[in-house]
C-alpha cells in the first residue's frame, strides 16, 4: 500500500475510502450493510471497547481492584481492552493487518538511554 499524497485526499474520507494511517495500519469505514453482516450489537460493543476510559468501566475496573482514577487510558487500552479483541473481530474498521490481542508492551533500551542523556 503506497502512502503518497493522493491516499491522504479528504474526499476520499468523506466518501468512505479505506484511510491507510501507514503501511501497518488501515481505518476502513464501514457500510450499513457490513455492520449488519457483523452484527450491529457485536459491532458496537466492539466499538466502545476501542473507545473505552476508566470512567466508562468504573465498576469493571472496581471488580477488579483497580481504582479507575488510577489507571492511564493507555494502560486500560494495552492491558485489559485490546488483548480481548482479535483480528477477526476489529476487521471490519482495522482490515486484516492489525491484531489487537497480539500486543505486547515493549521496551526500547537505546530509546530509553539516549533520552536520559542531556
Amino acid at each position: 500500500m503506497s502512502m503518497d499524497k493522493n491516499d491522504q485526499d479528504e474526499l476520499k474520507l468523506y466518501r468512505g475510502m479505506d484511510w491507510p494511517v501507514n503501511s501497518s495500519i488501515l481505518i476502513r469505514h464501514p457500510t450499513l450493510g457490513s455492520i449488519c453482516e457483523y452484527g450491529e450489537q457485536e459491532y458496537f460493543s466492539m466499538v466502545h471497547t476501542l473507545c473505552s476510559v476508566g470512567a466508562d468501566l468504573k465498576w469493571q475496573l472496581d471488580e477488579l481492584g483497580v481504582d479507575y482514577t488510577k489507571i492511564s487510558d493507555y494502560e486500560l487500552f494495552l492491558y485489559m481492552l485490546a488483548r480481548g479483541l482479535t483480528k477477526a473481530q476489529t476487521e471490519i474498521l482495522f482490515g486484516d493487518t492489525l491484531d489487537f490481542s497480539q500486543m505486547q508492551v515493549m521496551f526500547n533500551r537505546q530509546l530509553a538511554d539516549t533520552s536520559s542523556r542531556p
